[in-house]
């Protein structure tokens, strides 16, 4: 159950991470206007993703204290680092991809 818990928590924040990253490239690139939705959709999705994510890690550790198992503080930490950049990533991309529209749609 530890293994399957803590792969759970890994994969749930890494999924928005490298999905809304690909989603943002792809729309430097094409500005094509549906990724401006999935993108959004995808910064929703992400929020989710990493409350379970942690709510896995919290079930994970509280299994482990009740066993008496010591509390692996490397793969926490490594997941709520990952946590952090989800939301660290997902600022940057909103702010860049906000100056694009507004100068695209600015009065010269």
């Amino acid at each position: 159950m530890k293994d399957r818990l803590y792969k759970i928590s890994l994969v749930l924040v890494l999924i928005p991470l490298i999905l809304g990253t690909g989603i943002y490239f792809l729309w430097l690139k094409t500005r094509w206007n549906a990724l401006k939705d999935a993108g959004l959709l995808t910064i929703i999705g992400g929020v989710i993703c990493v409350i379970i994510s942690i709510s896995c890690l919290i079930r994970l550790n509280l299994s482990m204290k009740r066993k008496g198992l010591r509390v692996a503080l490397k793969e926490n930490l490594l997941v709520v680092s990952l946590s952090i950049l989800d939301f660290i990533a997902a600022y940057f991309i909103c702010r860049h991809g906000l100056q694009i529209l507004l100068k695209q749609y600015s009065v010269q």
